[in-house]
């Protein structure tokens, strides 16, 4: 009867919190040569690539512009602060060379780029039909895309965390690096200090940004162009 009451006692819900605990932490995808298997990973390196390089496009626009001070000066420098944390972490996130892991990614460039411009035109393009024309409307479609850009790396980590919870029974926090969230927060805000008569419009609303986007996110996500990427 007392071993009876000491298993009632036990604390099942408190082991398998424990043990979730532990997977989470302790899950790890040791990568090998890439492969197929490391495609979204390398998708969502490949977009914060271009997120860094369209940080440095927006700041020349800024300064060229002399738009580079105050409130937009502000949401610029944490939104660079927070690029240069996910910097600081990429060495340790990949085990590849320095020379191999810049020749995937300027791979990618090469494969991914027109797809990526398209998108930014068709940006662009929108913008022109609420005139707005010349530096500005680079400088704007240059935010847009980033925000653009986050959104779906935030998709890719969150497919990743819904396949390794089907697989293992809890999701894997392996990808979570790659989230741009508070970026995109902060590129939201320069957007609003820097153009608050265009608060409102939705881009989404425009066929042809979406077929942009859409067709760029499947290129992006394509199997067949990340194989030639990583031969």
């Amino acid at each position: 009867m007392q071993l009876l009451d000491r298993s009632l006692r036990l604390d099942y819900a408190g082991y398998y919190d424990r043990l979730n605990g532990w997977k989470r932490k302790n899950i790890e995808f040791r990568e090998g040569e890439l492969d197929e298997s490391l495609l979204y990973k390398y998708c969502g390196l490949w977009m914060n690539d271009q997120i860094y390089r369209l940080l440095m496009e927006i700041e020349k626009h800024l300064t060229d512009s002399g738009l580079y001070r105050r409130e937009a000066k502000h949401h610029f420098l944490e939104a660079k602060k927070e690029m240069r944390r996910y910097n600081a972490l990429l060495p340790s996130r990949h085990n590849l060379s320095d020379e191999r892991f810049a020749e995937v990614m300027q791979n990618m460039e090469d494969l991914l780029k027109p797809s990526l411009d398209i998108l930014c035109f068709s940006v662009s393009q929108q913008l022109l039909h609420h005139d707005l024309t010349g530096e500005l409307n680079s400088l704007l479609s240059k935010i847009v895309v980033v925000g653009m850009l986050s959104a779906a790396n935030k998709v890719i980590v969150e497919h990743f965390r819904e396949e390794t919870a089907r697989l293992v029974g809890v999701p894997s926090p392996h990808l979570d690096f790659l989230y741009m969230e508070r970026l995109k927060d902060d590129m939201s805000r320069l957007d609003a200090a820097l153009f608050p008569t265009l608060q409102g419009i939705d881009l989404t609303e425009s066929g042809e940004v979406m077929k942009a986007f859409d067709g760029a996110v499947r290129k992006m996500t394509s199997k067949k162009e990340f194989r030639k990427a990583i031969m």
